[in-house]
């Protein structure tokens, strides 16, 4: 084999070597939505009635192992607005399947269940004695979630939401760390957090996976369509 050839195998080797796959997502407006960037990261903007939502992936999902949004409520009427955590449904939009939105308690049950894994694997006294209520860690990110029985864990919270909507952007790296929950929105308040569901089932892992979330905030029903695809990137 000649040196151009070896060569040229060897930077192909290289260049392939760098490349890393990545779930990126894309979103599919429609009327009184418009797809916006807030810190860096394409979000999709979505105004009904009294209320505007906006909704981004988490700059971590791809550490998570199912999708992770964060979603940023805004009451812009003149009455409070109740949102409410078991409203948020999504389907995988080719197939009509409902998915599971998996809520705090749940993601406290698995982070429970791994911990007390880790503690028979490694025989590490007490490891599952660190998870309480007001906060979770699922595969080593910790979230907070206002009002679950911890007052530090509430002001964590609030905190990251206050810091999320300074100027009304919606700043994801600090909405990820705060699980959304039930919560009244007053006029002129915003609240926001991270929510999780179950991944769709594709054919091939290349193949794109189509949603409908339901986001609903009191009478109001925003309904957004998004494309989750693997890419490589360099």
């Amino acid at each position: 084999m000649s040196r151009f050839k070896i060569a040229f195998a060897v930077l192909a080797a290289t260049a392939l070597s760098g490349c890393v796959t990545v779930e990126k997502t894309s979103f599919a407006t429609r009327a009184g939505q418009q797809v916006v960037v807030r810190s860096g990261t394409e979000a999709v903007l979505s105004q009904v009635g009294s209320t505007q939502v906006i909704i981004a992936p988490a700059s971590r999902a791809q550490e998570l192992p199912r999708p992770a949004f964060v979603a940023l409520i805004r009451n812009v009427g003149r009455a409070p607005v109740t949102f409410r955590y078991a409203d948020i449904s999504v389907t995988q939009a080719d197939t009509g399947k409902p998915l599971k939105v998996l809520n705090v308690d749940e993601l406290q049950a698995e982070a429970r269940r791994q911990a007390i894994a880790l503690a028979i694997i490694g025989g590490v006294a007490g490891a599952a004695g660190g998870y309480y209520a007001g906060s979770v860690n699922v595969n080593g990110n910790n979230y907070n979630y206002s009002g679950y029985n911890s007052g530090v864990g509430a002001a964590l919270a609030s905190s990251n939401i206050n810091a999320a909507t300074t100027a009304g952007e919606l700043n994801v790296a600090a909405l990820e760390n705060t699980m959304l929950m039930d919560n009244t929105i007053l006029p002129g308040e915003s609240y926001g957090g991270l929510f999780q569901f179950d991944p769709a089932k594709v054919a091939k892992l290349t193949d794109p996976k189509n949603y409908i979330v339901n986001f609903r905030v009191g009478r109001d029903l925003h309904q957004i369509r998004l494309t989750m695809k693997r890419e490589k990137v360099q």
